[in-house]
C-alpha cells in the first residue's frame, strides 16, 4: 500500500510541477507576444471625407470597416457621420474601426399628384419633408384647385416581363 501511495504522490508532484511550468511559460512568453501590442489613440473622423479617414487609419495600423450609406441632411455624401470606437479612445493596433458613411440627402420617390386636389397634395408634400414650389393656375376642364401637371414628374417604375 505504501508503494502505491508513494508512486501516486510522486506522480502528483510531477504533474503539479509540469502544470506550473506550463502556466509560467504561457504567462511570461506566449501571452505577452499575443497581447502586448502598441496602443494608439483613435482620432476624430466625424465630418471627415471617407478617403482621408481610410488613409489615416491605414497609417495608424487600424482596420477601417465602412458601414452605409446612411442618409443625412447634416453631412454631404462620402463623409463620416459616426465612428466606433469614439475619438480619443486608446486601442491596440490592428483593431477594427467602424465608420458610418453619409449617402447625402435621402432620396424619396416623387409621388404623383395629377388629378388630386391642391389641399391634399400640400398635406402629402409637407408630410414627406418636401417643399411646395411655384403654383401656376391654368384653364382646364378639370374642377378648380385640381392638379393637372407637376415638376418633377412622378417616378415611374418599369418592370421587364419575361415570356
Amino acid at each position: 500500500m505504501k508503494k502505491i501511495s508513494k508512486k501516486l504522490l510522486i506522480t502528483l508532484v510531477v504533474f503539479v510541477i509540469v502544470f506550473a511550468a506550463i502556466l509560467l511559460l504561457l504567462d511570461n512568453v506566449i501571452m505577452p507576444s499575443i497581447v502586448d501590442k502598441p496602443v494608439v489613440t483613435v482620432p476624430d473622423f466625424v465630418g471627415m471625407k471617407k478617403d482621408s479617414a481610410i488613409k489615416i487609419l491605414d497609417s495608424l495600423n487600424l482596420v477601417p470597416i465602412l458601414e452605409g450609406p446612411r442618409y443625412s441632411h447634416q453631412f454631404p455624401k462620402d463623409y463620416v457621420i459616426f465612428q466606433k470606437p469614439h475619438k480619443n479612445v486608446l486601442v491596440k493596433i490592428n483593431r477594427r474601426i467602424y465608420l458610418a458613411i453619409s449617402g447625402g440627402d435621402p432620396l424619396i420617390k416623387t409621388p404623383s399628384f395629377m388629378g388630386k386636389i391642391l389641399r391634399d397634395a400640400k398635406i402629402t408634400i409637407e408630410s414627406s419633408g418636401l417643399k411646395l414650389g411655384k403654383i401656376s393656375e391654368v384653364r382646364t376642364e378639370f374642377p378648380a384647385n385640381t392638379i393637372v401637371d407637376q415638376d418633377p414628374k412622378p417616378v415611374k417604375i418599369y418592370l421587364k416581363v419575361q415570356r
